[in-house]
């Protein structure tokens, strides 16, 4: 197998991996049980906690990706919309990478409870 990229590319994609392992491996926070609203879509993946205008960027093993994306599609009846999660996860105030530096930090899932489609009473407590 070829693969033709340029020097700049690999140089993108090293420093996007040492962002994200700096921030993994930065001083372990404590998981926590989160719900609210998911953006998941092409090149989007952002949660926005309920009762917050907050927005993060999402980090998940390859696994809950597919699971989330799997699940979102199922419901959903247009890309991008919004689903109600309740998840597992621990958000770093810091973004992941270049991409990700307009949202509030980035959220690092660790468990999906639950995914349903979005109605009013979702983010009631």
């Amino acid at each position: 197998m070829n693969i033709n990229c340029s020097k700049n590319t690999w140089l993108q994609l090293y420093l996007v991996m040492f962002m994200l392992f700096s921030i993994l491996l930065s001083k372990p926070a404590s998981s926590s049980v989160l719900s609210g609203m998911i953006f998941y879509g092409h090149e989007v993946h952002t949660f926005q906690p309920c009762g917050d205008n907050k927005t993060f960027w999402i980090i998940a093993s390859t696994y809950l990706r597919q699971e989330l994306q799997t699940k979102s599609r199922a419901i959903i009846s247009s890309p991008y919309e919004a689903v109600y999660v309740e998840i597992e996860g621990n958000i770093i105030h810091q973004t992941a990478a270049e991409f990700a530096k307009g949202y509030s930090g980035t959220l690092i899932i660790n468990r999906l409870y639950s995914i349903s489609r979005l109605n009013d009473d979702s983010c009631q407590y």
